[in-house]
């Protein structure tokens, strides 16, 4: 029995077409916004890094200088924050295995005691920062409210 072949399908290739370029293009949409978010979370990062910088070169003195400039150094991505969100939280560092060492010092005498005194006489803060982003309008349709973006620093300096 011989077979007959079927006639061409003509427009099969444009139906197909049709409806896999809207896909294509949401899901590249999709990529560059979230390529955009994961910049802006490097951006919030990056200006902590910064401001804790600051604050250990004692260019920083107060909670509100810090806040100033971990908003202003996050640059272009202010855009995707609110302001308003931005808090500051400090508490003070847990002890580490270092510190019990050093701790451990004083038990060698005075001499011992005044050298740690002077090479290793630092204070400092852990600091729990916590902002929230706006996303981009394709990512918000996931996150209505928004993106909460924490980060967390231990900041040491030498007192004045």
């Amino acid at each position: 029995m011989a077979l007959k072949k079927s006639p061409k399908p003509k427009g099969q290739a444009l139906v197909e077409m049709l409806l896999v370029t809207p896909l294509l293009f949401l899901l590249t949409a999709g990529a560059i916004q979230f390529t955009v978010l994961f910049q802006a979370r490097s951006a919030f990062d990056k200006a902590c890094g910064e401001a804790a910088r600051q604050y250990a070169a004692n260019q920083l003195k107060d909670s509100s200088a810090i806040t100033d400039a971990v908003w202003n150094d996050m640059g272009f991505y202010r855009s995707y924050f609110d302001k308003q969100s931005l808090n500051i939280s400090t508490q003070t560092p847990q002890a580490s295995i270092a510190d019990t060492f050093f701790n451990a010092i004083d038990t060698l005498g005075p001499l011992a005691s005044e050298i740690k005194s002077y090479l290793i006489n630092y204070t400092g803060q852990t600091w729990i920062v916590t902002i929230c982003c706006t996303p981009p309008s394709l990512v918000a349709v996931i996150f209505p409210d928004g993106i909460p973006f924490q980060s967390q620093l231990t900041v040491l300096k030498y007192p004045n």
